[in-house]
């Protein structure tokens, strides 16, 4: 495939703009290929990265400069191309109030700086009535509109019909870190990581829950686990954490 190709099926997917049938056809292929999740990786950490500085009206603007430009040039220039330019400019700002004003951070405020549910990527699209895949479908529901205590036991007994699921723990983990559950966001955490796909969004998750908690000692061996991981998809992130850590 080429990667000007690859690259436009990773945003559509992002985007919710593929079809039914190309999205079945595309997660099955994710499942599978561990470049493929590090591809998608590296776009949603892009966008994610100016989402969280505040840069949400440059993000629209870089994608309205891709689609006028692939009109003109379709197979020249990419999404991904125009975010990793925008992510540098994320990296400069970030944190840029707490080096003007010389004051350091403490585990809470660096929690809710870096820290927003991650978009849910897992919910069947097609028409399945099945009991199962209903449940599923309204615990993630419910974890787009925010309502966490019904998400949690929704997945929960979503988890305890298919144990092997295991990213779904890494929803219902989140879900459990904004009920303030401790030890409960922190075991599913562990256990979204056994999917591959999803185990660096786990971890990176995980060290947000320390943070959370205050657990500044946890939080900084989880971070400098990812920092010391080739290809992960919060490397940048972490580093900065653990410098602002101290």
């Amino acid at each position: 495939m080429m990667s000007e190709e690859l690259d436009k099926q990773i945003s559509d997917y992002l985007d919710g703009k593929m079809t039914d049938s190309d999205l079945r056809v595309f997660e099955e292929k994710l499942s599978k290929d561990a470049h493929l999740a590090e591809e998608v990786n590296d776009f949603k950490a892009l966008d994610e990265g100016l989402q969280a500085v505040g840069m949400e009206k440059f993000r629209l603007a870089v994608k309205e400069w891709e689609q006028d430009i692939n009109i003109a040039h379709p197979p020249l220039v990419t999404w991904k191309k125009y975010l990793a330019v925008a992510a540098v400019i994320a990296l400069i700002l970030v944190p840029a109030i707490y080096l003007l004003t010389g004051q350091q951070a403490n585990s809470e405020e660096l929690f809710l700086a870096y820290y927003e549910p991650y978009d849910e990527l897992i919910t069947s699209r097609g028409n399945s009535v099945d009991s199962l895949n209903m449940l599923l479908a309204d615990g993630m529901e419910a974890y787009n509109l925010g309502a966490y205590q019904k998400c949690s036991d929704l997945l929960v007994s979503y988890l305890q019909q298919q144990p092997e699921a295991h990213r779904v723990a890494l929803y219902l983990a989140i879900a459990q870190l904004e009920l303030n559950q401790k030890e409960m966001a922190e075991a599913n955490f562990i256990r979204a990581q056994e999917d591959p796909v999803f185990k660096q969004q786990a971890q990176w998750y995980q060290a947000l829950s320390y943070l959370k908690f205050s657990e500044k000692e946890k939080a900084m061996v989880m971070l400098r686990s990812i920092v010391n991981s080739k290809n992960h998809y919060r490397k940048n992130e972490a580093s900065r954490l653990l410098r602002e850590l101290g």
